[in-house]
């Protein structure tokens, strides 16, 4: 069983590996004729996917099943029997070393590689940890850790968004508690 699991920004409509073993790899992702593709030896599963765009992307597959996910979502899923064939062949990120399609055309972050097949649920998780929902630029686990919502960018509703906030020090739950930028000298008044 395997799950690879990662952010990718695919830059370019063009061939091009994302994570492959050499000398017949036991399984792979590539993007090929606009869709991403994870196999495993020569059975896969593909999906479209969007260009130019930060997407959550894992694959997993449990020794019956192979299954590709984007931003959470199940996409596809196709039926392959029998354990993943072994070798002593690296596994290459963002390239290949002597097989499949040209480098990657993108960036990549985050990228694991579990020994089992996630649940559709952990990677939801995992998708959901690493967003940023509501765009104020406080990642979603940092949301939680404050207690602030992530699909409201100002909690609290005082007109600064929760990342301003908690960079200030100011309490993101609190309308009275706001960033104050304060310069030059202060008198008495």
């Amino acid at each position: 069983a395997v799950t690879v699991a990662m952010w990718l920004y695919l830059g370019a409509d063009a061939e091009q590996t994302i994570l492959n073993g050499s000398s017949g790899p036991p399984y792979w992702l590539y993007y090929v004729w606009g869709a991403l593709m994870f196999g495993i030896g020569q059975a896969y599963v593909y999906a479209p996917i969007t260009l130019s765009q930060w997407t959550f992307v894992a694959a997993t597959y449990d020794g019956t099943n192979m299954t590709l996910y984007m931003d959470g979502l199940e996409r596809t899923s196709g039926g392959l029997e029998g354990a993943i064939p072994t070798n002593s062949a690296p596994v290459s990120i963002g390239g290949a070393s002597d097989a499949g399609p040209p480098y990657l055309q993108g960036m990549l972050a985050d990228v694991r590689i579990y020994n089992a097949a996630l649940s559709a649920d952990t990677i939801m998780h995992l998708n959901e940890n690493a967003a940023d929902a509501d765009g104020d630029g406080l990642m979603n686990v940092a949301e939680y850790q404050h207690g602030t919502n992530p699909r409201d960018g100002d909690s609290d509703d005082d007109g600064f968004d929760d990342l301003a906030e908690v960079a200030a020090g100011s309490d993101p739950l609190d309308a009275s508690s706001f960033p104050i930028a304060i310069s030059g000298a202060i008198s008495p008044a």
